[in-house]
């Protein structure tokens, strides 16, 4: 891959996780466009560049490949498009490997849901309102609209100098998100067809307050600025206002409002455990527990959230988690002989409390299952030293 390639990536990873990217919504009944005041040349520039920013998110090793995931997304996607009156391109659903918060839509109705808050939701219902309101932004070329209001603050040759130049390095549709934003107009109208459009479908729309109510808590628990999918404009008090209006406007009478939860946990439990392995890795200890009890609920016999289990405690330290993190490791080692990394998990500890017999012993059994593993030659050395010092 070459380096303007890599680099793009970067650039690209780097607004994604900044939450520069914006969110969006659906509607039933969706009128004709209009009065977006974006040149033809500069849409079919920003439908352009969405496509090669695509393509290389594909190249960077962000997407979470999982064929049967994608195809239940995309099943629900379409679900809800039935019931709009648009002609266009029904819009698709890829997952992002990226524990923040996040979901946004490119103006070519490529909608991005990251692996942080799919392994959040409870049911299919709050994935429906997700992705609700990431249509409706497509729908309604909320991305267009945006960037017009963005063309129209230009001012002079020197402005439109600078903002070419972006565009150039970062792709219009990134620019757009990054500097623009959506008016709290436009997210108010996502939130508010959005709804109608879960509702029309057949969801409890109620779910919205549920789902806005405990991704709220997890951003104060987490002490992290809010994620992008709640919006610029309004903030995530504003949007449960929205949905709590919409909700007293529109009274759910006979409480059969679709849920889908069994499903909806069945297709998504791998990307718990995937997503509490980056939040742990992103130094989210709180965040990580609660994916790794979420998962428990439904497998109690998979060696990798033992292991994980084990990680966590390893954040908090002290003689009471070292005891835990041994257990949790011979847990995992105990549902499956031959994964590796609870044995090095074991074998470091060990080392560094220079319990040298045990720590030889847990490296062994290491290389033994893993004898072509990349850190190879850095257990070696532990060995040696274990095997100098144990004598």
């Amino acid at each position: 891959m070459g380096k303007r390639i890599i680099r793009r990536i970067k650039d690209i990873v780097f607004l994604i996780i900044l939450g520069f990217f914006i969110s969006g919504c659906a509607t039933s009944g969706l009128q004709p466009l209009h009065g977006d005041s974006v040149s033809k040349g500069n849409k079919l520039t920003l439908i352009e560049q969405a496509e090669n920013e695509e393509a290389i998110l594909e190249e960077s090793g962000f997407i979470y490949n999982n064929h049967e995931l994608e195809a239940y997304l995309n099943d629900v996607v379409k679900r809800l498009y039935a019931h709009t009156l648009q002609t266009q391109t029904i819009p698709r659903v890829k997952v992002i490997k990226d524990p923040h918060l996040n979901a946004f839509v490119f103006p070519n109705g490529m909608i991005y849901i990251h692996t942080g808050i799919l392994s959040r939701l409870d049911n299919e219902a709050q994935l429906a309102i997700i992705l609700a309101h990431e249509m409706i932004h497509y729908m309604h070329r909320h991305s267009f609209k945006a960037f017009g209001g963005y063309e129209r603050h230009q001012v002079g040759q020197k402005s439109q100098g600078r903002l070419k130049d972006l565009l150039n390095r970062l792709g219009a549709t990134l620019s757009m998100a990054a500097m623009a934003g959506y008016s709290q107009a436009l997210e108010t109208q996502a939130d508010v067809e959005g709804m109608a459009l879960v509702a029309t479908a057949g969801y409890d729309p109620r779910e919205a307050i549920r789902l806005f109510g405990h991704l709220k808590r997890e951003v104060k628990t987490e002490h992290f600025k809010e994620p992008l999918f709640f919006g610029i404009h309004p903030r995530i008090d504003k949007r449960i206002d929205n949905c709590e209006n919409f909700i007293l406007s529109h009274p759910v009478t006979d409480n059969k409002g679709l849920l889908n939860q069994d499903i909806f946990l069945e297709k998504t439990r791998e990307v718990i455990l995937v997503n509490a392995f980056l939040d742990l890795k992103a130094g989210r200890f709180q965040s990580a527990r609660r994916c790794a009890v979420k998962y428990l609920d439904f497998n109690k016999n998979d060696a990798r959230v033992y292991y994980l289990m084990g990680e966590i405690f390893k954040l908090k330290g002290g003689a009471v988690a070292n005891n835990k993190m041994i257990g949790f490791y011979e847990k995992a080692i105990a549902l499956d002989p031959i994964y590796p990394e609870p044995y090095r998990a074991i074998g470091l500890l060990h080392y560094k409390d220079e319990k040298w017999g045990l720590a030889k012993k847990a490296f062994e059994s290491y290389l033994a299952v893993s004898p072509h593993n990349q850190d190879r030659a850095y257990i070696l050395e532990y060995l040696e030293k274990c095997q100098t010092e144990g004598v």
